[in-house]
């Protein structure tokens, strides 16, 4: 029996396959994309424990600024931020965060905090190498707004547009920050 692809040997007998078709399979042009666009709605527990349904916040420069400032006062504080671990240390990060926000819908979660402040300092961190670079080479008559923006020509070419000035501003003096940065 010549070998056809249409069936399946069994032991006891032949029983076809369906035959595709090649005009029933989909081609993807060139440049095309197959992500999907649409935002999806995530389930949330209200305190109650409730099932909600509700958008994802989004963070505002004000929040980031509110979260690395409750980072900077837990990791300078000698007596009570020593010996803390992950969990404990965040938690305190995240009672602060949530005690200097007003709105109650705006409140985060410990994981929404540590999560976003990694994120935050690695953009501040990386806007701060490119300043430090910069202002080590010496320009005769340079003022601060010329190496600052300098310092923004570059960071924009290397990585995008830097949101996070003041930021940066309250961290670069911080010996805390700049030996975690290191």
């Amino acid at each position: 029996m010549p070998q056809n692809d249409n069936y399946v040997v069994s032991s006891s007998q032949h029983t076809p396959l369906p035959a595709t078709k090649p005009s029933a399979t989909k081609k993807i042009q060139k440049g095309s994309s197959n992500k999907r666009t649409h935002s999806r709605s995530i389930n949330l527990e209200d305190a109650d424990g409730e099932p909600s349904n509700k958008k994802r916040m989004t963070w505002t420069t004000k929040e980031d600024e509110r979260l690395m400032g409750a980072w900077l006062s837990n990791s300078n504080d000698a007596i009570s931020g020593n010996y803390k671990k992950n969990d404990q240390y965040w938690d305190a990060v995240t009672a602060e965060y949530n005690c200097n926000t007003s709105d109650n819908t705006r409140r985060r979660q410990m994981k929404q905090c540590m999560s976003r402040w990694h994120r935050v300092n690695k953009i501040v961190n990386d806007f701060h190498a490119v300043y430090i670079d910069i202002s080590q080479v010496y320009s005769s008559g340079q003022s601060e707004a010329d190496l600052m923006d300098k310092v923004q020509i570059k960071n924009e070419k290397d990585h995008g547009p830097f949101l996070h000035k003041d930021t940066w501003e309250a961290c670069k003096k911080i010996p805390k920050w700049l030996a975690y940065n290191a």
